[in-house]
């Protein structure tokens, strides 16, 4: 049975250490980024291109039409706000794809190693419902990872549906 392969690398050290740096500098400079709770970000107001555009109209008509203006708004804050969501929205669309492509790449070689591991798997369970000396102990071991294991067969579909919870 011949077996897909998209991703066939390794890191080294030296990369795993300039990926970690690379990050740390990332977090070095820019201080102030925050972290909301799980509250915040789903009762919160969305960005998204319309809320740029909507900002970008704001910012357009408070300057031809500042009477309009209640006294009690910041304008500073606001304009040093809006620079910095123009500012990073070039590191958030880089970044996206960038997590995307890390994701996707963990999913995959976790998916493949564990297609190798499956076989593997099934040929222990095989030989120990034949009573292959010494079978028994693996399988007994390996199949703690499919709890309630019932009477269905671990097969190559199950990989298809294999997530990065695996």
């Amino acid at each position: 049975m011949a077996q897909k392969n998209l991703v066939s690398a390794t890191l080294t050290d030296e990369q795993k250490k300039a990926v970690k740096a690379s990050f740390q500098s990332i977090n070095d400079t820019l201080t102030f980024l925050i972290s909301l709770t799980d509250d915040q970000r789903k009762d919160g107001l969305k960005l998204g291109d319309k809320t740029v555009s909507f900002l970008e109209k704001f910012k357009m008509y408070v300057s031809t039409n500042p009477e309009f203006l209640p006294s009690y708004l910041d304008l500073t804050e606001f304009n040093k706000d809006y620079s910095l969501v123009k500012d990073l929205s070039e590191f958030v669309k880089t970044t996206s794809q960038l997590l995307q492509k890390l994701e996707d790449t963990y999913t995959e070689a976790g998916i493949e190693a564990l297609t190798v591991a499956l076989v593997y798997y099934n040929s222990v369970k095989a030989a120990a419902k034949s009573g292959t000396t010494g079978a028994q102990a693996i399988y007994e071991d390996m199949k703690k990872r499919f709890p309630g294991g019932g009477s269905s067969t671990t097969t190559d579909s199950t990989t298809t549906n294999t997530t990065t919870k695996a």
